[in-house]
This record gives structure tokens, C-alpha cells and sequence, in this order.
């Protein structure tokens, strides 16, 4: 497996969804695209904690780096690299899908015009701070769970988000903004659950 298809394929395939996105965006509605892409992403990230739990096994691993694979021939091996990068493309696909571009039309829509700038600017600082920890404590949290680890971690948060969704997140699709406004200030416009 070339290391120029690993590294472009995610990329390629995110940039793809994201123009993708656009368009179901208001066919779809934002909580549909939100659900599955949690779905998507809580999925892919799955099956890359499988892999990195198979990976982790050096009996089985180990052949995929020696000649004289007996346990897996090159075929397999092949199967399961191309596994992980599947893995990847997906959850890039789905994140592409939904919570990529759909939380930032959320918030806009939701925001009362009052407080809009400091909001946005509160969820920029916010979304840039946390991939910056991610990023910085990702090999971290990796030496305390392993790579396995990391990844059914992510799975169960992409699973706490799908739950956020679909319990406290309304549809905005083709509601006005005054519909918007009317329901977070305690108006009738949106069925949905009060607190």
C-alpha cells in the first residue's frame, strides 16, 4: 500500500463530501446529516479500534511484516491495511457530511443577532482550543489505552453526540429566523422538548 494513497485518500475524500454536504444540507436538514454522520463516524472509528486491537497482537501482526507469513498471506494483509484507510476515508466522510460545516450553520441560525459576534467568535476560539488539545494529547492518551483505546474512545463520544442530537438539538430547516428566536425564547414555533 503506497504511503501517497494513505495520506491523500482521507484528504481527497473529505473535500469531496464537503461539496456534498452543501448540497443535502437543506434537502436533508441539518439534524439528519448530524445523525449520520455521528452514525458514520461512531462506526468507522469502530472498526479502527478492531484493527488497532488486531494490529496490537504482534502473533498475528508480525506476519504481515515477515516473508514467511503463515499465519496471513499477502492477500490479508493487503485487506487489512486497506481496513484502516477505509476506516479513515469514512470517518472523514462523515465528519465532511456533518459535523464539519453543519455545526457552524447551526449556531448562526440559532444565535440571537444581538450576541451573534461574540457567539462566533466564542465557538471559533472553542472548536480551534480543542483540536489543538486533541492534537497535543493525542499520543498521551495513546500511551495510556493504546491505539485501540483511542479510537473506541472517540466511538463512544461520536455516540454521546448522537444522543445530544437527536434528545436536545432541534431542526432548523427551513424555519425562519423569527421561528428560530421564537423558540429558544419560549414560543410555540418548534415542537420539540422544552426544559
Amino acid at each position: 500500500l503506497s504511503g501517497n494513497v494513505a495520506a491523500l485518500a482521507p484528504a481527497l475524500v473529505q473535500v469531496v463530501f464537503t461539496v456534498i454536504s452543501s448540497f443535502c444540507m437543506d434537502r436533508l436538514g441539518r439534524k439528519k446529516l448530524l445523525i449520520l454522520a455521528n452514525i458514520g463516524m461512531c462506526v468507522s472509528m469502530g472498526i479502527l479500534g478492531g484493527y488497532e486491537v488486531f494490529v496490537s497482537r504482534e502473533d498475528l501482526y508480525r506476519n504481515c511484516t515477515e516473508t514467511d507469513s503463515s499465519i496471513l498471506d499477502s492477500t490479508n494483509c493487503q485487506v487489512l491495511a486497506w481496513t484502516a484507510i477505509a476506516s479513515v476515508c469514512a470517518f472523514n466522510a462523515c465528519f465532511a457530511l456533518g459535523w464539519g460545516p453543519v455545526p457552524w450553520i447551526v449556531v448562526a441560525e440559532i444565535t440571537n443577532a444581538r450576541w451573534k459576534n461574540l457567539t462566533m467568535g466564542v465557538i471559533v476560539f472553542v472548536s480551534w482550543f480543542s483540536a489543538f488539545l486533541v492534537t497535543l494529547l493525542f499520543k498521551y492518551y495513546e500511551g495510556l489505552v493504546h491505539g485501540y483505546g483511542v479510537f473506541f474512545t472517540f466511538s463512544i463520544l461520536n455516540l454521546l453526540s448522537l444522543l445530544f442530537v437527536i434528545v436536545l438539538l432541534p431542526e432548523t430547516r427551513r424555519k425562519s429566523l423569527m421561528e428560530i428566536e421564537n423558540f429558544f425564547g419560549g414560543g410555540k414555533s418548534f415542537p420539540f422538548l422544552r426544559f
